[in-house]
């Protein structure tokens, strides 16, 4: 289980009338499944709340239905709310942080949400997730809501073969968007059997202890307060760093360094074959 923000300026209700969250591009929700829990932050001038826990129903799904005024958000999740939909401020995150005595984590909360509103979803660690849920069941209001009908239209799955159907993968060698790449590519690495699985895992086997099937996957990962970096690989000896960049396979390639504290990969291009995939990465540490 995994715990997210997914943000909003100003179409909260909308999102809880409809249990349904949505994003302009693939890549945001896509590392979400069935089981995790989402927290609402809607951030704006007039207010800063957060609602939730809310409990993930639904994995990605592309939808027409006009939730969002004069706005798309066709890449969506869906959730229930677990038990009761609760409201907080922003501002009580840092009054609790002093009643408990543990202000640092609250503050890097209030952190990840300012300097990161113009996200569509934040990824948190397990003790963030944990002290917002704390937070919430302690002091939280009930949110009254109006619980809208089922969505109408049609729910397509985003999978791998949605992707690649998308880009005309069986015609053409590139991915459309960086995002549809990033997008693919998490997907992927929930899928052992793949190539791109098998791919990653011979990138990170150049050093110890980097199996990728006892390792926690993220994208979008936020270091510091304002810095996502496109997939996150992490285990308890390493931290994987990919940057996905749409380079032209003829240019010369990133030159490579000793590791030291941190692995960071830059994912040149992917090779699309009609038996196989092939990824080329150099690794380098800034």
């Amino acid at each position: 289980m995994r715990y997210y923000i997914a943000t909003t300026t100003k179409f909260a209700d909308q999102c809880l009338n409809h249990s349904t969250c949505g994003a302009s591009q693939s890549n945001w929700l896509a590392n979400i499944n069935v089981g995790d829990i989402v927290f609402l932050s809607q951030f704006n001038y007039k207010s800063q709340n957060l609602f939730g826990p809310l409990r993930v129903s639904k994995n990605l799904f592309y939808n027409k239905d006009v939730i969002y005024p004069q706005q798309k958000y066709f890449y969506r999740i869906q959730f229930n709310p677990i038990n009761s939909i609760k409201c907080i401020e922003e501002t009580d995150l840092y009054i609790n942080g002093i009643q408990s005595n543990n202000i640092p984590i609250y503050v890097r909360i209030i952190n990840l949400i300012q300097q990161n509103k113009h996200l569509h979803c934040i990824s948190l660690t397990a003790s963030e997730g944990e002290a917002l849920s704390h937070v919430l069941e302690r002091i939280g209001v009930n949110f009254n809501h109006e619980r809208m009908n089922k969505l109408g239209g049609e729910l397509t799955p985003v999978d791998r073969e949605y992707i690649w159907r998308k880009n005309r993968l069986d015609r053409r060698n590139t991915f459309s968007s960086e995002s549809d790449l990033e997008c693919y590519l998490i997907f992927s690495l929930k899928t052992p059997e793949c190539q791109e699985y098998k791919g990653f895992q011979k990138l990170l086997s150049k050093y110890e202890c980097n199996e990728l099937n006892f390792s926690e996957i993220y994208n979008q990962f936020i270091f510091g307060n304002a810095y996502p970096c496109d997939i996150l690989i992490l285990n308890q000896k390493n931290v994987n760093v990919f940057e996905l960049k749409k380079i032209n396979s003829h240019k010369t390639p990133f030159r490579k360094l000793r590791k030291r504290s941190r692995n960071i990969y830059i994912i040149q291009y992917i090779l699309i074959g009609q038996n196989q995939t092939a990824i080329y990465a150099d690794s380098i540490f800034i």
